[in-house]
C-alpha cells in the first residue's frame, strides 16, 4: 500500500468550538482547555466528519494546546492538567477478590464443613462431660486446625490471584511512541494523554481515540466494533482512529482526542476484567482426578461408618449420638485421605513459581497454559535477526555498482551516486515517516537503524539537511511478501521527483536496467554485468552478510501536479550494503542442548539462502559437515509450492527456511500439528500474528515485536534472545517433573494412610489417624512438600534425561512411578500395621500405640519429601 504523505486537512475559514460543555461552571474559573472531553469523544465515535470539518484539525490542535510537529510540552504540570481535565488512559476495573473471598471459598469445601461441624459438636460434648475448664481443649484444637487449613489454602490461592492480576496489568500497558516537546519518546499506554502525537506503524495497537494527522493507515477494528473488515483511514477522507484497533498497513501520526473510559475500548476492557483466567489443562485434569477419587472415597467411607456403627453396641441415646459423631469423624478421615486435595494446590504453586521465575528471566507469561505446554514442545521455530543473532548490526561492505568501496575511500566516488544512495537510505525508512524529530534518534528495526547510522556517518550527510531539501510524497511500506520498500520524493531545489527502492538484492536487481559506477556515470546493464552483480550478491551472502540493495529513478519534472506512483521498472542500481549480524553468545550451546533434549530448532528468515546457511551454521542449527543442504534448507517460495503431501514428507528434515514469508510460518505450524509435534513459534511482526495464535506456544519478541504479535502470543521474551526461549523449555520440563514428584509423594502418603485406617476400622472399630490429625499432617507435610517440590530448580540434566512430554499422556501412568508407589505403600503399611497391632508385644511400647503410629506416619511422610 502506497502511503500518501503530501496531504494534511486544510484549516477551515472559521472554527466553532464547544467552549465548556458545562454551563454550570463558575464564571470566574477559567478552564484549562477550550474544549470538553464529551465534545471530543462525540467527534471521533461516532465518526462525525461534519463536526471535524466545522472545527478543523489546526484549530482543534490549538484548543488542545498541542502542536502538529512538536506535540505537547510533556512536563509534569502539563500532564497533570490534561489528566485532570480529560481523564487518564487507565480503565476502571472491577474490585479485585480480597483475602476474605478466598477464605469463604475454602470454607465452602464439604470436608472442611463436616470437620468444622464435628469440631463444634466435639466442643459441646467435651464441655458437657468435663466442664468448661477441661472440656474445651479437644474441640477448640480441632476448630483451630480446620481454620488453619482454610487460611493456608486461602493464602495460597490469594497470592496466585494477585500474580494473575499483575500479569493482566502488564499485558494491557504496552509501550507507545509519542512526540513531546519536539522529541520522540516511548511511554506506557496508560500515560498517553489527550493532545499527544502518537507515531504509528504496522503492528501497532492504538492506545486511544484520535485523528490521523499525517500518512494513511489500514486498521482492523474487530476488537472494537465486532466487524471483521479492514478500514482505510486517510487524512483527506475519514481520519478517525478508535482505541484498541490494530494497524495492519501503512504509517502515520495521530492526535489523541479521547483516552480511558471516554472510549469504547475502556468499557470493553472493564468487561474483560470480569472474565476469570481459564484453568490450565493440568488444573482441569487434576480437579477431575480428585473428583473421581473422591467418589470412590465416599463409598469406602460409608462402608467404614456402617461397620463401626454396627460393631459399637451402644444402646443409650446420648452415647449413641456421641459415638455417631466419632464415627463420622472417622469416615471423614477416610474421605480426606481418598481425595488428593494437595494435587491442585501443587499445580497452582508450581505455575505461580514458574510465572515468578520467568519474569526474573525476562519472560512475560500471558497465558498460564503455556507454562505447561512448553514441557511438551518438540520443535522451536525461530527468527534469525535479534533472536539467534544480536540486535546490533554493522555495515561490513559497501558496493557501488560492481566496485567495492572501502570506508576511507568513499571520497573518491564522483557524481551524485553517493548523495542519491544517502537520500534513499535516510528517507526510505519507517523512522522518517513516523516523524523523526531530532538526530540521530533512530526508532526503527535493527536493519534500518544501521543503514541510517551508516548514511549519517558519510561526509556531508545530515538528516536535517536532506529533509529540508526533500519532501516525501508517498511511501510503500516494507512488505514481507515483496521484501522491499519504496518512497517517492520531491527535491525542492532541483524541482525533480525521484523514486527510491531498497530491499532484497535479487528483487531490486531485477527491477534495474542501469547501474552507477565509481565515476558517477550511469551505464547500461548488460547480461554479463547482471551476472557479475549476481555473483557479488551471492558472495556477500556466503560470507554471512545480510545484503540490502538500493535503486532509484528520476520520474518526471515537477510541474505542480502531485504524483503518487512508484516506478518499478528500468531503475538505476545505486549499490549494495552488506550488514554483518553476529550470533548471540551462548546460542550455539543452547541449540546443541535443545537437540540433545529432543527439541528440533528450525530457523526461518527473510535473508538470502546462502546468508541463512552461513548464519545457521555459525549458530549450530546446521552441521558444518553436512553437505546435503538441499534436504535441510529450503527457499520460502519452494516451501509454499509443495503439495500438502510433499510438505508432510519433507518437514521432518527441514532446518532452515530462507526468503520466507509469514505464510511459511503458518504452513509450518499446520504441518507440525498434523504430525502431532508440539511446536513453539517465535515471531515479531504483525503478519506473524496468525501463526503465533495457531502455534502450540506463541512467543513474541518484546523489544522489536509489534503489539499485534504480542497480543496473539502466549509469552513474550523481553530481551528477544533465543537463550530465553531455551530457559522456558527448561522450566516447562521442570513443571512436569516437579508435579510428577509431588503426585508420587501425595499418593504414597494418602494411599498408605487410607489402607491403614480402613484395616484398623474394620479390625477393631477405630482409626489410628483421626481427621484432625490428618489435617495437621496435610498442613505440615503436604503443603510444605508442595512448596518444596514446586520450587525445585530446573537443570540441563533434566532437559537431557526427560524427553518432551506427550500432551495426551497422564502424568501418573509411568511404570517406574507405579512401581515406586506400590513399594513405598507396602513398606509403610506393613510397618505401621505391625506397630499398631504388635507394638506392645514386639517393640515393648508402653505409651499410647496410636500416638506412636501417628508419629511414625509423619516421619515416613517427611522422609518421602
Amino acid at each position: 500500500m502506497a502511503t500518501n504523505l503530501s496531504t494534511l486537512s486544510p484549516p477551515p475559514a472559521h472554527a466553532v468550538l464547544d467552549v465548556h460543555g458545562n454551563a454550570a461552571e463558575d464564571e470566574n474559573q477559567v478552564p484549562p482547555f477550550n474544549i470538553s472531553p464529551k465534545t471530543l469523544a462525540e467527534m471521533v465515535n461516532p465518526k462525525n466528519l461534519e463536526s471535524l470539518n466545522r472545527e478543523g484539525v489546526v484549530q482543534l490542535t490549538a484548543a488542545l494546546q498541542s502542536d502538529l510537529s512538536n506535540g505537547i510540552s510533556g512536563n509534569e504540570d502539563d500532564l497533570l492538567k490534561r489528566t485532570q481535565h480529560f481523564g487518564s488512559n487507565k480503565y476502571k476495573r472491577l474490585p479485585t477478590k480480597n483475602f476474605l473471598f478466598f477464605v469463604l471459598e475454602a470454607l465452602k469445601n464439604m470436608t472442611s464443613i463436616v470437620l468444622f461441624v464435628c469440631a463444634l459438636i466435639s466442643l459441646g460434648f467435651g464441655i458437657y462431660e468435663h466442664g468448661l475448664k477441661h472440656g474445651w481443649f479437644d474441640g477448640v484444637t480441632n476448630i483451630v486446625a480446620v481454620l488453619f487449613v482454610v487460611v493456608v489454602s486461602a493464602t495460597s490461592r490469594f497470592g496466585f490471584s494477585k500474580r494473575l492480576q499483575q500479569l493482566s496489568y502488564e499485558r494491557a500497558d504496552f509501550k507507545v511512541l509519542v512526540v513531546r516537546c519536539g522529541r520522540q519518546c516511548e511511554v506506557p499506554a496508560s500515560e498517553v494523554v489527550v493532545g499527544d502525537l502518537v507515531c504509528l506503524e504496522v503492528g501497532d495497537q492504538l492506545p486511544a481515540n484520535g485523528l490521523l494527522l499525517k500518512g494513511s493507515l489500514k486498521v482492523e477494528e474487530f476488537d472494537v466494533t465486532g466487524e471483521s473488515i479492514t478500514v482505510e483511514v486517510t487524512v483527506g477522507g475519514k481520519p478517525f482512529l478508535l482505541s484498541g484497533s490494530k494497524v495492519t498497513d501503512g504509517y502515520g501520526s495521530m492526535l489523541v482526542t479521547s483516552v480511558g473510559m471516554n472510549t469504547d475500548w475502556g468499557s470493553t476492557m472493564r468487561a474483560m476484567n470480569r472474565e476469570p483466567e481459564p484453568h490450565t489443562p493440568l488444573q482441569v485434569q487434576f480437579h477431575s482426578l480428585a473428583s473421581q477419587i473422591g467418589k470412590v472415597g465416599l463409598v469406602v467411607a460409608m462402608i467404614v461408618f456402617l461397620v463401626l456403627f454396627f460393631n459399637s453396641g451402644e444402646t443409650k441415646l446420648f452415647d449413641m449420638f456421641k459415638t455417631i459423631v466419632i464415627f463420622i469423624n472417622s469416615a471423614v478421615a477416610v474421605v480426606e485421605l481418598a481425595i488428593p486435595e494437595g494435587l491442585p494446590l501443587a499445580v497452582t504453586l508450581t505455575l505461580s513459581h514458574f510465572v515468578q521465575k520467568m519474569k526474573q528471566d525476562k519472560v512475560m507469561t500471558r497465558k498460564l497454559s503455556a507454562c505447561e505446554r512448553m514441557g511438551e514442545v518438540a520443535v522451536i521455530c525461530t527468527n534469525k535477526t535479534g533472536t539467534l543473532t544480536v540486535s546490533e548490526m554493522k555495515v561490513a561492505e559497501f558496493w557501488l555498482g560492481k566496485e567495492s568501496i572501502l570506508d576511507d575511500d568513499d571520497g573518491s566516488v564522483k557524481g551524485k551516486a553517493l548523495e542519491l544512495l544517502n537520500e534513499g537510505a535516510i528517507l526510505n525508512t519507517s523512522s522518517f515517516v513516523r516523524g523523526l524529530i531530532s538526530e540521530p534518534e533512530f526508532c526503527s528495526s535493527p536493519t534500518e537503524k544501521q543503514i541510517i547510522a551508516w548514511a549519517v556517518s558519510k561526509k556531508c550527510t545530515r538528516i536535517s539537511e536532506i529533509k529540508r531539501n526533500c519532501e516525501v510524497i508517498c511511501v510503500e511500506a516494507f512488505d514481507s511478501e515483496k521484501k522491499r520498500s519504496g518512497v517517492l520524493i520531491r527535491k525542492r531545489k532541483e524541482k525533480e521527483i525521484h523514486t527510491h527502492w531498497k530491499g532484497a538484492p535479487e528483487l531490486i536487481l531485477a527491477m534495474c536496467s542501469h547501474f552507477y559506477d565509481r565515476n558517477g556515470e550511469v551505464k547500461f546493464m548488460t547480461d554479463e554485468d547482471r551476472k557479475q552483480l549476481e555473483d557479488i550478491i551471492t558472495g556477500m551472502a556466503k560470507r554471512g552478510l545480510r545484503c540490502i540493495s538500493f535503486a532509484h529513478k528520476r520520474v518526471i519534472e515537477d510541474s505542480g501536479q502531485v504524483c503518487s506512483n512508484l516506478e518499478e521498472n528500468e531503475l538505476i542500481l545505486l549499490g549494495f550494503l552488506g550488514l554483518d549480524n553476529q550470533c548471540r553468545e551462548g546460542v550455539g550451546e543452547a541449540v546443541k542442548l535443545c537437540e540433545a533434549a529432543g527439541v528440533k530448532v528450525i530457523m526461518v528468515t527473510g535473508d538470502h539462502v546462502h546468508t541463512a546457511i552461513a548464519v545457521a551454521t555459525q549458530c549450530g542449527v546446521l552441521n558444518p559437515q553436512e553437505d546435503q543442504y538441499d534436504r535441510v534448507v529450503v527457499d520460502g517460495a519452494k516451501f509454499r509450492s509443495y503439495s500438502e503431501r510433499e510438505r508432510m514428507e519433507k518437514i521432518s528434515g527441514i532446518k532452515v527456511i530462507a526468503r520466507s514469508s509469514p505464510d511459511d510460518k503458518r504452513l509450518l505450524v499446520k504441518s507440525m500439528k498434523q504430525r502431532h509435534s508440539p511446536m513453539a513459534l517465535v515471531g515479531h511482526g504483525a503478519l506473524d500474528a496468525s501463526a503465533l495464535h495457531e502455534a502450540d506456544v506463541g512467543i513474541a519478541k518484546g523489544i522489536h515485536g509489534s503489539e499485534v504479535a504480542k497480543e496473539s502470543s502466549d509469552m513474550i521474551i523481553l530481551d528477544d534472545s533465543f537463550l530465553s526461549v531455551v530457559n522456558i523449555v527448561r522450566r516447562g520440563r521442570s513443571v512436569y517433573n516437579n508435579i510428577g514428584k509431588f503426585i508420587q509423594f501425595q499418593l504414597t502418603v494418602n494411599v498408605a494412610a487410607f489402607v491403614l485406617n480402613f484395616i484398623a476400622a474394620v479390625s477393631f472399630g477405630q482409626v489410628p489417624l483421626s481427621a484432625i490429625q490428618l489435617l495437621w499432617v496435610n498442613v505440615i507435610v503436604d503443603t510444605l512438600g508442595a512448596v518444596a517440590l514446586a520450587r525445585e530448580p530446573p537443570s540441563d540434566d533434566l532437559m537431557l534425561s526427560r524427553p518432551p512430554v506427550n500432551q495426551c499422556e497422564l502424568l501418573m501412568v509411568g511404570t517406574l512411578m507405579w512401581t515406586n508407589l506400590a513399594a513405598e505403600v507396602l513398606y509403610q503399611v506393613t510397618a505401621l500395621l505391625t506397630l499398631l497391632f504388635k507394638g506392645t508385644s514386639v517393640f515393648g511400647l508402653t505409651e499410647n500405640v496410636t500416638h506412636s503410629t501417628l508419629s511414625s506416619f509423619v516421619k515416613f511422610s517427611i522422609w518421602l519429601t
